[in-house]
């Protein structure tokens, strides 16, 4: 995605009499993800999903195509954007509540059973606490990064960005948009663990 136009700037001076802080710059730019995934699962692609499409191959037969996403291939950056979860935040990992002070333990036992047991969901829940969050900035004009807020969502390192409607309505086809960032040990936990050791080292 391009970056935010700086016109945003500009509305937020004529609007408010300022600029845009930084943190409101990253959650525009968090909405402005989920804002093109509406886009990308429109009503055409459920529709293709369930009931799929013709395609004429090349030995001349006509078959019916169904379209699947098994798992969604980024970095670590972009799944946090997608899961809507704060960067190296408490619980870093866009699938689970595993903890950034347990991250040594990847390949236990112990490890397993908390990525088995504690798997993020996009449930009612989760919904109902970041309506609150998005009521409590919007409507009372709360700070984005206020107290409050933090206290409501850094548990889970949680953001007040509403997964796309249409990415939980795909949990009507039978399709878990958690589950379909897959996890490369090697790329996205050790991107992990070296981002923590490199900021534990500069507070040395």
């Amino acid at each position: 995605l391009d970056q935010l136009s700086d016109k945003i700037q500009d509305f937020c001076e004529e609007r408010f009499g300022k600029p845009a802080t930084s943190h409101v710059l990253t959650h525009l730019r968090r909405e402005l993800v989920h804002e093109v995934w509406k886009i990308l699962l429109d009503e055409e692609f459920t529709k293709a999903y369930t009931d799929g499409f013709d395609v004429e191959f090349a030995d001349g037969k006509v078959r019916r195509v169904f379209p699947r996403i098994f798992t969604y291939s980024a970095d670590y950056p972009e799944k946090v954007l997608l899961a809507s979860i704060k960067q190296l935040g408490k619980c870093p990992c866009p699938t689970c509540l595993v903890s950034k002070k347990d991250i040594c333990l990847l390949g236990t036992k112990r490890d397993a059973r908390t990525r088995t047991r504690h798997k993020r969901t996009d449930g009612d829940v989760y919904r109902s606490k970041i309506k609150v969050a998005r009521d409590h900035i919007y409507l009372n004009g709360g700070l984005l990064n206020g107290s409050w807020l933090d206290e409501l969502l850094n548990k889970e390192s949680l953001v007040p960005t509403q997964v796309c409607e249409a990415m939980s309505d795909l949990k009507q086809l039978q399709i878990n948009h958690v589950e379909c960032f897959f996890l490369s040990i090697i790329k996205a936990w050790l991107r992990l663990l070296f981002d923590v050791c490199a900021r534990f080292t500069s507070r040395v």
